[in-house]
């Protein structure tokens, strides 16, 4: 098996965006997050299994990336938009600005 691989965890952005809170809300607040106690329980999950995959990937002596660690600034909840601009539209896929972030991040 070639040992030579790298593992990129999962991410949770938050649910799919629901655009009428934005439109609600003016422009300079939403670099502040949309999420709800349900959003928090699913990242608090997808970080309990990242860390998992870190740990089966060193003990394969496989390189990990967290990706959800990379993307989100706050250890609790990872926010929609970041300078302005959505980083992900359905929680998962992320948008060129959110790609930028993560590359940048690499």
């Amino acid at each position: 098996m070639n040992k030579n691989l790298t593992v990129f965890g999962i991410k949770f952005l938050g649910n799919e965006l629901n655009s009428k809170c934005y439109i609600d809300n003016p422009a300079s607040s939403w670099n502040e997050p949309y999420i709800n106690k349900q959003d928090k329980d699913t990242f608090k999950e997808t970080s309990m299994m990242n860390n998992f995959l870190m740990e089966v990937s060193a003990s394969l002596g496989i390189k990990f990336v967290d990706t959800q660690s990379l993307i989100c600034d706050k250890k609790d909840f990872c926010p929609n938009y970041v300078d302005g601009n959505i980083i992900s539209y359905d929680g998962s896929h992320l948008t060129k600005h959110g790609v930028k972030i993560l590359g940048t991040s690499l």
